[in-house]
């Protein structure tokens, strides 16, 4: 079941992003990308239930997924279809890359939700920062390219105010996860310690 569910989410990624490419501001290529997306969540939970523990691939899988997820739904009010292009096909990889296993990767685990919950989305925060600077750095080769009137390669790429717009966004949503993981550990920490300081 998981690998079905793994294989089934690798091709309707690979759809997804070829469809961006082909009908970009085709409201029917937004249903392609919400299906592409459901099917990678129902990959990742399956991953998640039935493996004891997890490792660098499965966290890879879940960067994937929160990434194409915010892309697709800032590309609801922007043109944001090449990077969905690119990116629909990159978590292709990853999918394909856990339903493979090419690499035999020492599986983290533990007894504790609450500690795998952590590691998870302190993973996805920093994750998120980084893509954060990747569009950073793609807003300054677009500007580079404006300064030196390059305009031919700048086809379909989104504007600056847009992509400016996204890196905050990255941003935003990086700074609520680092807030909820570092309230979490506040909270481990109280129960902890409340027992031993109360005897």
């Amino acid at each position: 079941m998981i690998q079905l569910s793994l294989w089934l989410a690798c091709l309707a990624s690979i759809i997804a992003g070829a469809t961006y490419f082909v009908r970009p501001q085709s409201r029917f290529t937004q249903h392609i990308g919400a299906l592409a997306l459901a099917t990678h969540t129902f990959s990742l939970i399956q991953l998640l239930l039935n493996k004891d523990g997890f490792n660098f691939l499965t966290i890879g899988l879940l960067i994937a997924f929160i990434g194409n997820s915010l892309l697709w739904f800032s590309n609801r009010d922007k043109d944001l279809s090449l990077l969905l292009g690119v990116a629909f096909p990159l978590g292709a990889i990853i999918i394909a890359l856990n339903a493979i296993e090419p690499w035999d990767l020492m599986q983290l685990h533990s007894n504790s939700w609450g500690t795998s919950a952590h590691i998870l989305i302190a993973s996805a925060a920093y994750s998120l920062f980084t893509a954060a600077c990747g569009v950073g750095i793609l807003l300054a080769i677009q500007e580079y390219q404006l300064k030196h009137h390059k305009l031919k390669q700048l086809l379909r790429v989104p504007p600056l105010q847009v992509l400016e717009q996204l890196m905050f966004e990255f941003i935003c949503s990086r700074l609520c996860t680092v807030n909820h993981y570092y309230s979490d550990r506040l909270l481990l920490h109280r129960r902890h310690v409340c027992p031993t300081s109360g005897s």
